[in-house]
């Protein structure tokens, strides 16, 4: 009964520490380096409800990474009926000051102008350093995107890695063909209850860590 006792705690602390091993190490988030433009969509077709989740889980997701030139910098840009810039890449350089001007955000409102925004995007991120990896996280309700096939196309040629996260309410067929393969880690379709379910998946290789972790390896 004894020997029957430790096989079950040993298998129990096998198991557990598999799981644990599914997040991204610390280190590897502090090794990190690159831009992340967070694309908000803060027009009136997005609940209230929908867009306080939406800043909550970027500031979670957010949370882990070394912040300012040489690690990760971290742009918003809001959606609507023109777009406006929150906070641009070489601002935040501490994770108090991020966390702080997340919590600031107020929701536009308006009409869902992604077009106009994608044109103010390819400016911030293509006029930063060719060999930084950079990122365009998308943030929408995906009802209404717009005509944004175009203007993805050339910020992946530009070499920006498009991920997008979205509510169940989305325009599947238009998403998946933004984003940056692979699907299964670079779009997200979510009920906004659930979303923080999703946060680990993002940090995990092949999405917005290694992202601006393994890209930057091959330079």
């Amino acid at each position: 009964m004894k020997s029957f006792l430790l096989r079950c705690v040993f298998l129990w602390a096998t198991l557990q520490r598999s799981c644990m091993q599914i997040s991204v190490p610390a280190a590897v988030l502090n090794c990190c380096e690159g831009d992340i433009l967070l694309l908000l969509d803060s027009s009136g077709s997005v609940a209230n409800y929908e867009f306080s989740r939406l800043l909550l889980f970027a500031a979670e997701l957010l949370r882990p990474f070394s912040l300012g030139r040489g690690h990760v910098r971290v742009a918003l840009l809001q959606v609507g009926t023109e777009p406006h810039l929150e906070f641009s890449l070489d601002v935040h350089s501490s994770q108090e000051s991020l966390q702080k001007a997340l919590r600031s955000v107020v929701q536009l409102q308006g009409d869902t102008n992604t077009e106009a925004a994608l044109r103010v995007t390819q400016r911030l991120l293509t006029k930063t350093e060719d060999n930084v990896p950079k990122v365009l996280l998308w943030l929408t309700d995906g009802v209404q995107p717009g005509d944004v096939d175009e203007p993805m196309s050339e910020l992946k040629a530009q070499g920006v890695s498009v991920l997008v996260v979205s509510t169940v309410h989305g325009n599947f067929q238009v998403l998946q063909r933004v984003v940056t393969p692979p699907l299964k880690s670079h779009l997200y379709s979510v009920d906004m209850d659930s979303i923080d379910i999703i946060t680990e998946d993002l940090r995990r290789p092949s999405s917005v860590c290694v992202c601006v972790w393994s890209t930057r390896l091959a330079f």
